[in-house]
């Protein structure tokens, strides 16, 4: 008596897709999982520590929220349900369930359940969201309980991020499938991407992602974030030379809208965060090396003219004026909201004077120099990524800025003295690297 054969599983043709495409390659998956781990464990120990360091410092924190707990839990609820809604929104752009290319080809492609060959990409992101929130879950509330705190607070920070995770990947996804979705599940809103949808923002993802791995920045932010111009001037008002280029400067922004507005306002919060007088006064390099960073980032959003700048180095200027004198006509109008804004926050919050003035120099100085940093450090050296790194010395070699500006904001732990020489020696470095962009070719 013959036995016939068996027809293969969905599973076990899933395994032969996968097998085809990886032949023994990390997954996504797996990759995940590894991200997860990292997310988690840094987000717990830095969190926790980081929280405890806050409650300690501002004492009227933790008993605002020890007075009022319901309030307090309140306010975490309604933080999670638009960080949900904002999910929703971004969802439409870039979805959680972004397969790299060749898995779309080779595992997507076939005729097996479109929710079977996503269903790798879509657990990859649930399991990297669920570790970050679960990391702020215990950070913050371990850090209150840490601080004198009662320990309900952190079993309801476990519980609101327990819950928030599913709320927030169920709403992202449902923002994906938009215009598409055939039923209210996970499972039938897998089956409604559409392919042509998977594959824009797959190779999207990848295209910011060879970005960042090559150095280039901008083009990874003009692949992620669509800008849209709200007006086009027929024409800027001529003031001179110098009037002109910054007055350009400001039309440009003016043009990007509320964007620009976001960035001036996280700009100008993040530095006055940064000079406080507990912040200033402190000797832990838990707070401000992270202030520092978020002010760095900022301000990569609102000079564009020097980014631009950069970017046609070795070409002649168009009003005729030496690079030198252009670059810091870019950086001056920044510069200067930078300088006022830590020096007024420094002395209205009690900081004497003499303190004052060497902290806002500082971050100051510190800001300059990574923005001349970040416009200006090009691709990876050839030499740099032929030590076998790979993708991990790209994206080092792209945050490198940032990390200088965090070493500046550690050398701030030791006084505002030791900071400001720091940045200042942070910014004889970033200078020479520009003078190494302008410099004229020499024929060999």
């Amino acid at each position: 008596m013959s036995v016939s054969p068996q027809a293969p599983t969905d599973d076990h043709r899933l395994a032969e897709a996968y097998h085809l495409r990886y032949r023994g390659e990390g997954t996504q998956l797996r990759s995940a999982l590894f991200t997860a781990y990292v997310v988690g464990l840094f987000g717990i120990v830095y969190g926790v520590l980081a929280s405890h360091y806050v409650f300690q410092t501002w004492p009227v924190a933790r008993h605002r929220v020890q007075d009022h707990p319901l309030l307090c839990a309140l306010a975490a609820v309604l933080l999670v349900a638009v960080v949900a809604l904002l999910a929703g929104r971004a969802g439409r752009r870039r979805g959680p369930v972004v397969p790299e290319p060749g898995h779309l080809e080779f595992v997507s492609a076939t005729d097996l359940p479109r929710a079977l060959t996503l269903r790798d990409a879509w657990r990859s992101t649930c399991v990297v969201v669920a570790a970050g929130l679960l990391g702020l879950g215990i950070a913050v509330p371990g850090g209150l309980v840490m601080a004198g705190g009662s320990a309900w607070e952190l079993v309801f920070g476990v519980l609101l991020a327990l819950v928030g995770a599913p709320a927030l990947l169920y709403a992202w996804l449902r923002g994906e499938a938009a215009g598409h979705a055939g039923g209210p599940s996970v499972a039938a809103l897998l089956d409604s991407l559409p392919m042509s949808l998977l594959r824009t923002q797959s190779l999207m993802s990848d295209s910011v992602s060879s970005a960042l791995v090559a150095g280039d920045t901008r083009r990874a932010r003009a692949q992620a974030f669509n800008l849209r111009l709200r007006h086009t001037p027929l024409r800027i008002k001529p003031l001179g030379r110098w009037g002109t280029t910054i007055g350009a400067d400001v039309a440009g922004l003016l043009r990007l809208g509320w964007v620009s507005l976001g960035w001036l306002i996280v700009q100008i919060a993040a530095v006055a965060l940064a000079s406080i007088a507990p912040v200033v006064h402190s000797r832990s390099p838990l707070v401000l090396p992270v202030v520092l960073v978020l002010a760095h980032l900022t301000t990569s959003g609102l000079t564009r003219g020097l980014q631009h700048h950069a970017g046609t180095a070795g070409e002649p200027s168009i009003l005729g004026i030496t690079w030198q004198a252009e670059t810091v006509l870019h950086l001056a109008p920044v510069a200067v909201l930078q300088f006022v804004v830590a020096l007024v926050t420094a002395v209205v919050t009690g900081v004497a004077a003499p303190l004052a003035l060497a902290h806002a120099a500082a971050v100051m100085v510190a800001l300059v120099a990574g923005q001349l940093l970040y416009v200006h450090k090009g691709p990876p050296p050839l030499a740099l990524m032929g030590t076998g790194g790979g993708r991990g010395i790209g994206l080092l070699w792209v945050a490198h800025p940032t990390i200088a500006v965090a070493v500046v904001a550690v050398a701030g732990v030791l006084g505002p003295s030791e900071a400001l020489l720091a940045a200042l020696l942070l910014t004889s470095l970033a200078w020479s690297r520009t003078s190494s962009q302008f410099a004229p070719a020499h024929p060999r």
